[in-house]
């Protein structure tokens, strides 16, 4: 038991850490996470409104978050690619597409994972508990989506654009 409780608070407080470094450093990467925050707001409309469309024509449930987080996805990729991190060319490559995906895909088992557990704890989910787990779902993987954006999809991209495009956090780490 205190080695899942001492492994826990280790936890908490890398996350406490990464997001303190994160807003510290300002700048660039706070204008990032505001922009990537910016655009998970409408993504995660944009989700929800397909997520209940689909469940409103009878699709399954799991059916309804995969469709819809793939059509949001592909949004995502867009504007975050653009906007967030400021990549004009349309180079990103098939690699690039391919790790963006991943990540999302990792956030998707996230989500249908705890729309699933939420539905068997509390029963069946009514619409409205489908949102609030899909909403809870989309706030624990905000984080770890920028910093796999930054890091793993978008680094090759950032690194080799002008220097006023690279961040400071991107510059010191070599990418």
């Amino acid at each position: 038991m205190a080695t899942v409780s001492k492994t826990t608070t280790l936890g908490k407080m890398a996350v406490r850490r990464t997001l303190i470094d994160t807003w510290q450093r300002g700048g660039d990467t706070g204008r990032r996470v505001t922009r990537l925050a910016v655009i998970g707001l409408l993504n995660t409309v944009n989700y929800f409104v397909l997520f209940n469309i689909f469940r409103q024509f009878d699709f399954a449930l799991i059916a309804s978050v995969t469709l819809a987080f793939a059509l949001a996805t592909f949004v995502s990729y867009v504007l975050n690619r653009r906007w967030t991190f400021g990549l004009e060319d349309n180079a990103g490559g098939l690699s690039e597409t391919i790790r963006f995906y991943l990540v999302n895909a990792a956030a998707w088992a996230v989500t249908v994972a705890f729309i699933t557990i939420c539905d068997r704890l509390f029963g069946p989910l009514q619409r409205v508990g489908e949102n609030l787990a899909s909403l809870a779902a989309a706030g624990v993987t905000l984080l770890p989506k920028f910093v796999s954006y930054r890091d793993l999809v978008f680094g090759k991209a950032i690194a080799a654009a002008k220097p006023d495009v690279r961040d400071e956090a991107s510059t010191r780490s070599g990418i």
